[in-house]
């Protein structure tokens, strides 16, 4: 049996764990953009009823800023998710 013979069956060994590799990646990276996509939804209704508070003209200045500031934080979360 000649040296490339022998490797063959190595090679092929080898091919099947890249591809089982291959596969755990891209499962990875289609769970990474599912839970990032999850995570952003709640996230825009949460900042968008934020924005709605902040901007009534029935709050007092004191609880106003301090919406202000809870949107900023919302928009924070968002941009690291």
């Amino acid at each position: 049996m000649t040296m490339l013979a022998a490797a063959v069956p190595d090679l092929a060994e080898l091919n099947r764990m890249i591809a089982r590799l291959d596969d755990a990646f891209q499962h990875i990276n289609r769970f990474s953009a599912d839970a990032s996509h999850e995570l952003r939804t709640p996230l825009t209704i949460l900042q968008l009823e934020l924005e709605g508070i902040a901007q009534s003209n029935r709050l007092n200045p004191a609880l106003s800023d301090q919406m202000q500031e809870m949107v900023v934080s919302s928009l924070r979360s968002a941009l690291e998710a």
